[in-house]
């Protein structure tokens, strides 16, 4: 979780006002400090509006990154069942070819084309 932490300035006093005897004025302190905190709130508002928006942005890609790891598995088992169809498809046809001295008819080579994509 994101933490925002406010400066230091916001956590100072405002400067307080004081008039010719060197006393502060009370009322300019409270208007002082209620200006202060009210910008404070402002601020950890907006920290925490952006820190649920970010919060929200990682949950969403997260759950990009599951989903396409996820697909990617797939597409890697499906790959693996298509090479190993590959394989046992071409050691028949070498055994064909072997027993048969390479005399496929274009109608052979083509059914068992189809037949290999039928299955995939």
């Amino acid at each position: 979780m994101i933490v925002l932490r406010p400066s230091d300035n916001h956590f100072r006093k405002p400067p307080v006002a004081t008039h010719g005897s060197g006393a502060p004025r009370a009322v300019n302190r409270c208007v002082g400090d209620e200006a202060t905190a009210e910008i404070m709130e402002r601020h950890w508002f907006a920290a925490l509006h952006a820190a649920k928006t970010a919060q929200a942005e990682c949950e969403a890609l997260l759950g990009a990154m599951r989903e396409s790891e996820n697909a990617w598995k797939q597409a890697l088992a499906r790959a693996v069942e298509l090479e190993t169809l590959r394989d046992m498809l071409g050691e028949q046809l070498a055994m064909l070819d072997g027993s048969r001295g390479n005399n496929f008819t274009r109608g052979e080579l083509n059914a068992v084309r189809a037949a290999s994509i039928s299955e995939a």
